[in-house]
C-alpha cells in the first residue's frame, strides 16, 4: 500500500500472475479498504510446487530455456533473447536470493482459510494447460473466493496475459465494465520472466 500512498490512489484494482497473484491477495486480504478488486492469474497462495529444489548456482542457457518453456503452451514464445536476458538477470546473486525468498515465503503461506474473507469482486484468469499452477488451483480459488469469476483459456499455460495479451485484456476489460470498476486506477503485482 506504500506504493498506492505514493501515487495518493486510495482504492485500486490490483492484480497478479503466480506470486504477482499471492501478493494482490495478500494486499486485498490485509488491506481490504484500499483495494476494489483482484485479478488472478495462475496465482500462488493454494498450491506451490516446490521449484526452489535442485536450482544451480549459475543456470545454463538451456536449462533456463527449458524452465521457462514450461510456462507456456506455446513453447516458440520462449526466445534465445529472452532466454538470455534471463540468465543475465539470475547471475546477479541478489535477484536469485530476492525470487527464492518470494518463493519460500508463498510456500508458508498458504491463503485456502482466509479466502472466505475476500471482500473484493475477484477475476480469476486461467490457462487451460497450465503446468505451473494446474487448472484444479484456479477451480480451487473459485470454488472459495466468494462471487468469484473464472475464466479458462484454452491452449494456454501458466501467463495469459502473455500468451494470449488481446483476448486476456479483453476479459479483464468486459468484467471490468460488469463489474462497473473501469476509470480507477489498475496495480499490476508481478509478471513472470
Amino acid at each position: 500500500v506504500d506504493f498506492l500512498d505514493a501515487l495518493e490512489i486510495p482504492r485500486a484494482v490490483i492484480g497478479g500472475n503466480s506470486l504477482g497473484g499471492h501478493v494482490a491477495l495478500a494486499t486485498a486480504l490485509a488491506f481490504p479498504e484500499r483495494v476494489r478488486a483482484v485479478i488472478l492469474t495462475g496465482s500462488s497462495g493454494l498450491f506451490e510446487r516446490s521449484f526452489t529444489r535442485g536450482v544451480p548456482h549459475r543456470p545454463t542457457a538451456d536449462y533456463l530455456r527449458e524452465k521457462m518453456e514450461e510456462v507456456f503452451f506455446d513453447r516458440t514464445l520462449v526466445t534465445p533473447e529472452w532466454v538470455e536476458s534471463v540468465r543475465c538477470t539470475l547471475i546477479e546473486r541478489a535477484s536469485v536470493r530476492r525470487v527464492l525468498g518470494f518463493a519460500r515465503a508463498a510456500k508458508r503461506d498458504n491463503l485456502e482459510a482466509r479466502l472466505v474473507d475476500l471482500a473484493a469482486p475477484t477475476l480469476i484468469v486461467w490457462g487451460a494447460e497450465d503446468r505451473i499452477t494446474p487448472l484444479d488451483v484456479g477451480r480451487r480459488f473459485h470454488a472459495l473466493i466468494p462471487g468469484s469469476r473464472l475464466v479458462i483459456l484454452a491452449g494456454c499455460g501458466h501467463a495469459p496475459m502473455l500468451e494470449h495479451p488481446r483476448a486476456f485484456a479483453g476479459i479483464v476489460r468486459r468484467w471490468l465494465a460488469a463489474e462497473r470498476l473501469q476509470g480507477g486506477a489498475t496495480v499490476g503485482a508481478g509478471v513472470p520472466r
